[in-house]
């Protein structure tokens, strides 16, 4: 089983537990390595000290915004993978991360194995 390292990037704690838990209890080829942001900045401080697989980026956060963290992320480390995930489904907020350097864009109300599928196929260098 390969481990995977996911940084999630939201300041919504309750969000942060849901996902968290159903990657770690999630049986696939994968096991996944959990660690959270609650803001932008510290998004950014993190992926420079631990250099994550994958990190789940929120829109809306304090400091930097997902985009600004996005950005700064991949000034330093282009081949991070970002997927960013949100509660908007506006052109313009999906628009704007991906020009920004994202691989993928979820909405927060996707089906469990979509978002597993979202991960697997950034890791892999497709668009999500």
């Amino acid at each position: 089983m390969k481990q995977l390292k996911i940084l999630i990037v939201d300041d919504h704690p309750f969000m942060v537990d849901g996902i968290r838990t159903f990657l770690e209890s999630h049986k696939s080829k994968y096991q996944f390595i959990v660690d959270v942001a609650t803001d932008g900045e510290m998004a950014v401080n993190k992926e420079n000290a631990y250099k994550f697989d994958v990190i789940i980026m929120d829109m809306r956060l304090p400091k930097l915004d997902g985009i600004q963290a996005t950005q700064a992320i991949l000034r330093n480390h282009p081949k991070t993978k970002i997927l960013a995930f949100s509660h908007y489904d506006e052109y313009a907020n999906i628009s704007a991360i991906m020009k920004a350097g994202a691989r993928g864009y979820v909405v927060k109300n996707i089906d469990p194995p979509n978002f597993i599928e979202a991960i697997e196929k950034i890791l892999k260098g497709e668009i999500y």
